[in-house]
């Protein structure tokens, strides 16, 4: 899940997340897709009704759904870090600001049982 505060301190973080859902939807659809093939392949076998050209169509599809799972696989990673890094950019400055509002002071306010 998102964290509701997270997203309204980084807004410009949500095209990414929203980048990284939907790659992630797309190899989710891949990965059925590649179920289904393989479980058709084994269904064709079994019942001895495969031919070559069901053989040859079937690993072509088999083959280019595995592309583009590759494909979207490196795409949610770079999305992920595209987001985390602009929002761990945010969070610093945050920090950096309360640190200096705070001074030499800090020592003062933090708990000192950590």
């Amino acid at each position: 899940m998102f964290d509701k505060r997270l997203m309204t301190l980084c807004p410009e973080s949500k095209k990414y997340i929203a980048g990284n859902i939907i790659c992630q939807w797309i190899e989710l659809l891949m990965n059925a897709v590649m179920i289904f093939i393989v479980s058709f392949i084994v269904g064709k076998i079994y019942t001895k009704e495969i031919t070559e050209m069901t053989l040859i169509i079937s690993m072509a599809v088999l083959s280019i759904t595995l592309v583009v799972r590759f494909f979207m696989t490196k795409k949610t990673a770079k999305m992920s870090y595209m987001a985390s890094k602009t929002v761990k950019r945010v969070l610093r400055e945050h920090i950096n600001k309360k640190l200096l509002k705070l001074g030499s002071s800090y020592r003062e306010t933090v708990n000192e049982e950590l």
